[in-house]
């Protein structure tokens, strides 16, 4: 459990000392983001007007994009999954998630939790194609076990 607190410890430095890059023409953003780590309690991906407001993700200007979570689990692990929903930010895509429960277009970055897990974890990184200048973040947590779920998004051209 230590190494998974320290590998915590390493991605929020990480996060902390992430700068734009300079380019040949000044400076640009950096494809890096770390969102404030989250509290979600266990929430249904099916629970639509439940799902945890995780805030906006800008990628006008990118092709591909690649997620990784951090968790810690607030007890032990009864086993389950987490993860984030990405819906497009543009009202027709909210209204349709809002009033329909239906997610249009979205990017899913679903993580399966073993029960027994230990109670901090890095997992897996995925990568997406973009398809929208802007997404809404939504986390959801069905592992019965609060959790503080830490994302971070790196985008490529």
């Amino acid at each position: 459990m230590k190494l998974a607190r320290v590998a915590m410890l390493l991605a929020a430095a990480a996060c902390a000392l992430a700068r734009p890059a300079i380019g040949q023409s000044g400076t640009r953003p950096s494809g890096f983001t770390a969102f404030t780590p989250v509290q979600v309690p266990p929430i249904a991906r099916s629970e639509y007007a439940n799902l945890i407001d995780g805030g906006a993700l800008e990628t006008d200007g990118w092709t591909y994009l690649v997620l990784n979570l951090a968790a810690e689990m607030k007890g032990p692990v009864p086993g389950g999954n987490f993860g984030v929903v990405l819906i497009p930010d543009l009202q027709i895509f909210r209204r349709a998630f809002q009033t329909l429960g239906i997610l249009p277009a979205s990017l899913e970055y679903k993580v399966p939790v073993a029960a027994g897990a230990p109670t901090y974890f890095l997992a897996p990184q995925q990568r997406f194609e973009i398809g929208f200048p802007r997404y809404r973040i939504y986390y959801y947590n069905e592992t019965g076990q609060g959790a503080t779920l830490n994302l971070f998004a790196y985008r490529t051209r």
